[in-house]
């Protein structure tokens, strides 16, 4: 299972500060990011590992070196390998079919408008309205508990909060196998393109059993509090291309 972030339970000391990055052998100067440089006890089991993300307003860095501000994502299953980063273009070979693109809706966020959520084709009013979604590299899924009630109701009467993980769902694990539902999301499309669905297959709707009971599976969904964050129970089945200059992001399914 994955532990959500709960209140104060989570919390990180920063620096701001200054530096450059090279990657590939092109360097650039960052006018100042945070360093973290104390947490809370509960992220000793994932420690920071120099990771930075890339954020909507990150043109400065693809104009220092001199290439699109635009780069491409694959991600892939662990057992896999192989997952790749392309800075300032696209791999046109990780991917089938055609990218589909969705408008940005933030400048600070990579943030898109969901049409609605279905499962199995099947959609509840609470998961109808449109929602402004989170895309990031976190492993799970978090929704208002609105919304997670209403895709879980459509899945199982068997799902249950695990209380003794605030913000988790579970159901027993051997009923894993038998749980037929496909949850599609509906992403708003760019002109002249329309809209489009995102698929996570069935497979997909656990992310394994809970530490505390290990009969009893987590379910892909936390609840959060008060945002809406997809990550990468749905990006591993696509690459996903960032586009900065033009606040858009596309995607197109990877094989996986």
């Amino acid at each position: 299972g994955i532990t959500p972030v709960i209140s104060s339970n989570w919390e990180i000391w920063m620096n701001f500060l200054a530096d450059k990055l090279t990657v590939a052998g092109l360097t650039v100067y960052f006018g100042g990011f945070y360093l973290i440089t104390n947490q809370t006890a509960t992220f000793l089991s994932d420690p920071f590992d120099g990771i930075m993300g890339f954020s909507p307003s990150l043109g400065g860095l693809f104009e220092d070196v001199d290439v699109p501000a635009i780069f491409g994502m694959l991600f892939t299953p662990k057992n896999e390998g192989g997952a790749e980063l392309t800075m300032g273009g696209v791999d046109t070979t990780k991917f089938t079919g055609t990218l589909l693109y969705s408008p940005g809706l933030s400048n600070s966020d990579w943030e898109i408008s969901s049409l609605g959520i279905y499962v199995n084709g099947e959609m509840k009013s609470s998961a109808s309205n449109r929602l402004p979604l989170l895309l990031q590299g976190t492993s799970t899924m978090l929704f208002t508990e609105a919304t997670a009630l209403a895709i879980y109701s459509l899945i199982s009467p068997d799902i249950v909060a695990h209380a003794a993980e605030p913000g988790t769902y579970g159901i027993a694990c051997d009923r894993i196998p038998v749980l037929p539902a496909i949850i599609d999301i509906a992403f708003a499309g760019i002109a002249g393109q329309g809209p489009f669905n995102l698929t996570i297959p069935s497979s997909a709707l656990s992310s394994g059993p809970f530490k505390s009971n290990p009969a009893l599976c987590q379910m892909l969904i936390n609840v959060s509090e008060g945002f809406n964050l997809v990550g990468l129970s749905l990006l591993k089945y696509y690459y996903s291309v960032w586009h900065v200059d033009e606040k858009r992001m596309g995607f197109a399914p990877n094989g996986f």
